[in-house]
């Protein structure tokens, strides 16, 4: 499995399945910016085709910043899509803004019916990082407010899928943690409709670091 792009840095991705092909999903930023190191704040989520995972064909990027002021208006970053129970998929994705100089990590949804063409929902953000549990910006040590990377996956022993997020947990006393962070939803359709339902629970679990 190898995609390559001369003119652009990929790095994280996740696939979606239909059955019949495969769908990649990765962050992409042009290596016009010369400086690997400033491709997070440019990135974009590209988006390739294939049936066997040898072969593929480029497509036009799934998701790009959106037009200022908006949660995901300085970069789109990594995430992940289900399919819903009525056919139409969701990617989740994490957003950063120009309005906080990119520090606060946001989680948004889009929809597509064909994994081609992609309409972000109008109530994203749907998740952010819940104090009670997770680090803010501002409140420790850590630079930013980490809350992004969601994986969206039905549990085989519950009716409701859940994503694990990336995150910095506040309920350690460790200056520097790094935990999973998790989010129920109240619905076994993870359709964003039902978004004010949405709530944040307690790290799975959290390592400290150094």
């Amino acid at each position: 499995m190898v995609l390559r792009l001369p003119d652009a840095w990929m790095w994280d991705f996740w696939l979606a399945d239909t059955g019949e092909e495969y769908h990649l999903f990765f962050l992409r930023a042009s290596r016009a910016l010369h400086d690997p190191h400033r491709r997070h704040r440019r990135a974009s989520i590209g988006h390739a085709r294939s049936t066997d995972l040898r072969d593929w064909m480029l497509l036009p990027d799934a998701l790009v910043p959106a037009d200022s002021p908006a949660f995901d208006d300085l970069a789109t970053w990594t995430g992940s899509v289900v399919q819903a129970p009525d056919g139409i998929w969701h990617m989740f994705y994490t957003g950063i803004s120009r309005r906080e100089d990119g520090l606060v990590q946001r989680i948004g949804v889009a929809t597509s019916d064909d994994l081609v063409t992609w309409h972000k929902r109008p109530e994203s953000p749907i998740l952010t990082a819940d104090p009670r549990w997770y680090e803010r910006l501002g409140t420790r040590n850590w630079f930013d407010e980490a809350w992004r990377d969601p994986w969206v996956f039905r549990d085989p022993r519950a009716p409701t899928p859940g994503p694990q997020t990336s995150a910095a947990s506040s309920a350690t006393p460790a200056p520097t943690t790094s935990s999973v962070g998790r989010r129920n939803h109240p619905s076994a359709d993870p359709a964003p409709d039902s978004a004010s339902s949405r709530s944040c629970k307690p790290p799975r679990f959290a390592t400290e670091t150094s």
